[in-house]
């Protein structure tokens, strides 16, 4: 297999080296999707896919790699700090919340946005890091509120960009075809 493209920054292995594309998994889901498409008319409304949960599928070494693979996708803002302090959200979180984060219908980015906001307070209190330096809460609360809104909005865009429909395996990294 050839190695990745100089602009990724991360090889295809493991659970990630079979070429599959969207199309594939479509075809393989049309009487699901189908379904889905037929409950939305009939309740005149749209209706969601459930949320992936990865842990359900995926031994240790898979959801590693997924973990892995998510991780590259997170943006940079206030949030992200938290890295910078060995606090990792995928593992102080609930997967339920991490898998929702990022796979998450659009309804459910508001709650996750508010539990990663209060998550950084937590932590803010729990390692007393001092960023509302201007001591002025109520600005430094807005902040955090819109950075963790903003972190959860970008994450999924990267990884739709990333990972999503545009690009299958085999075009990003070379490799088998259709």
């Amino acid at each position: 297999m050839e190695s990745a493209n100089n602009d990724l920054d991360e090889p295809v292995q493991g659970p990630f080296s079979t070429y599959l594309n969207m199309a594939e998994v479509i075809a393989a889901n049309e009487c699901q999707l189908t379904g889905f498409l037929m409950m939305s008319q009939a309740a005149n409304r749209p209706l969601s896919i459930p949320t992936p949960y990865p842990p359900s599928l995926l031994n240790e070494d898979a959801l590693s790699a997924l973990k892995d693979r998510l991780r590259l996708c997170k943006p940079d803002n206030i949030i992200s700090d938290l890295h910078n302090w060995d606090i990792q959200i995928e593992d102080e979180l609930s997967e339920d919340w991490y898998f929702n984060a990022v796979f998450g219908d659009k309804d459910s980015m508001d709650d996750c946005a508010k539990e990663l906001a209060e998550f950084f307070f937590e932590k803010c209190k729990e390692y007393d890091m001092d960023y509302d330096q201007f001591n002025e809460p109520e600005w430094f609360e807005r902040h955090v509120r819109e950075s963790a809104s903003d972190f959860i909005f970008f994450w999924r865009k990267q990884v739709l960009l990333k990972y999503g429909p545009g690009l299958t395996l085999s075009e990003r990294y070379g490799g088998p075809t259709a």
